[in-house]
């Protein structure tokens, strides 16, 4: 899923660029501590994944949270592609999950 982000000191230049599926996941993860879940006590589920090393350690905690809430889920083969571009779809079941909980 692509999204437009305004540069800095431009009104008329934009920049089109992928949102990752650890991104996405973070994002998801950091709208419901916003909304007061705690994710203090979840379980470590991202190291069941074997590619969980690509993931930036400043994300690891948000992503863990929302793989271990089942808003992220694996790819098959034990693979998580936390930095390839989350799809339309992807995005959409993912913001289902999160509201899901949410709500």
């Amino acid at each position: 899923y692509e999204i437009t982000t305004r540069l800095v000191g431009s009104e008329d230049v934009y920049k089109r660029q992928s949102i990752s599926r650890a991104e996405l996941g973070c994002m998801m993860t950091r709208y419901l501590v916003l909304s007061g879940k705690d994710i203090s006590e979840l379980e470590d589920v991202l190291s069941g994944f074997s590619d969980a090393g690509a993931v930036n350690e400043s994300m690891r905690t948000e992503l863990n949270a929302a793989c271990a809430l089942g808003i992220v889920k694996g790819v098959g083969g034990g693979l998580l592609l936390p930095d390839s571009g989350a799809t339309r779809a992807q995005a959409a079941v993912m913001i289902c999950r999160m509201l899901d909980i949410a709500v």
